[in-house]
Order: structure tokens, then C-alpha cells, then sequence
């Protein structure tokens, strides 16, 4: 049933579009067709944001998921360089879901998103530890927000991403 939503985002008219956005929530779930409606709203949202014809920021409900994504271009500090990044500004995910994966779906899939656009993904002001030694697992740079404060950004470059992107692709014969 999903997999069939994911086709449909892909090809509704930009009003349907808009019309499918105020709904609440936008159906997903951690299976494959769940993951497939994820993937289709992140490259719908950035590809109309690139053809100029949507914002540059958006704020999505999914079935156990709130997240507000945007593109942005930011300085990588460490190598005294601007990027363009697509980040997650805000999650919430329900009480119910936590723990089950529906953060790593997110992630996985801004992160393929990211990738196919030659971006690379920022996440900012995070407030669990645990999701800052994860996101560090999976090789990003990880700042303090402001000295003596519990809050941390994530930043993984483009080149990382194309990197996280090859070790996740399927080893062909």
C-alpha cells in the first residue's frame, strides 16, 4: 500500500502536493514501503525546492515522526570551506516509536537524499547523548553548541556521505 503512496507523491501535481503535506500524518512506517514514502517526500521536497518552485524548508508529520528539514549551505570548520547540506533542524518522534528505528530510517534516508544531490547532512542542536556517540558512529563530526552546554551539532560533509553511501551500497559480483 505504501510503495503505491510513494509512486503517487512522485508524480501529484505541485497543488496535490501541497494538499498531501496538510495531511496528518503522512503514512510510513519502518518496513521497505514505509521507508519508501520517506524517501519519496525527501526527494519530492528537494527536488522542487532545486527547480525553484518550493521552499527551502519544510516541516513534516509522519505516522510516528515530526521532523522540520532544510537546505542549507554550511562552513565545515575543520576544513575552512562552505557545503551545501540537507538538515534536521527539529524530531520528535512518539513516545510509542522510540527505540524502534524510526529515527535511523530518517537518517538513512536524508543521507541517500543527500548523496544523489552531492550534499551532505547537518544535524542540529541535539539534546540526547545517545544519538550524538550513534551519529558520531556513523562518522560525524560532532561540535559542542556553546561551552559548558549539553546540546551538540553533526555535520557529515559530502565527500562523507559519498563515502557512508558506498559502504551501505550492496557488494556486486
Amino acid at each position: 500500500m505504501d510503495a503505491v503512496l510513494a509512486d503517487r507523491i512522485m508524480s501529484m501535481e505541485t497543488r496535490q502536493w501541497r494538499d498531501f503535506l496538510c495531511q496528518k500524518p503522512i503514512p510510513s512506517g519502518a518496513d521497505e514501503d514505509g521507508q519508501a514514502v520517506v524517501r519519496a517526500v525527501l526527494r519530492r521536497f528537494t527536488r522542487e525546492h532545486l527547480d525553484n518552485a518550493g521552499p527551502h524548508n519544510q516541516r513534516f508529520d509522519f505516522q510516528d515522526l515530526n521532523v522540520y528539514l532544510r537546505l542549507s549551505c554550511r562552513l565545515i570548520p575543520a576544513e575552512g570551506r562552505a557545503a551545501r547540506m540537507l538538515d534536521i533542524a527539529d524530531v520528535e518522534v512518539a513516545p510509542a516509536a522510540r527505540g524502534k528505528g524510526v529515527f535511523t530510517l530518517l537518517l538513512s534516508a536524508v543521507e541517500g537524499e543527500a548523496f544523489a544531490l552531492g550534499y551532505g547532512v547537518y544535524v542540529e542542536s541535539i539534546l540526547n547523548p545517545i544519538l550524538k556517540d550513534a551519529l558520531a558512529r556513523r562518522g560525524y563530526m560532532i561540535e559542542t553548541k556553546a561551552a559548558g552546554c549539553e546540546i551538540w551539532d553533526a555535520l557529515l560533509t559530502p565527500e562523507q556521505t559519498s563515502l557512508r553511501a558506498a559502504q551501505l551500497r550492496p557488494a556486486s559480483d
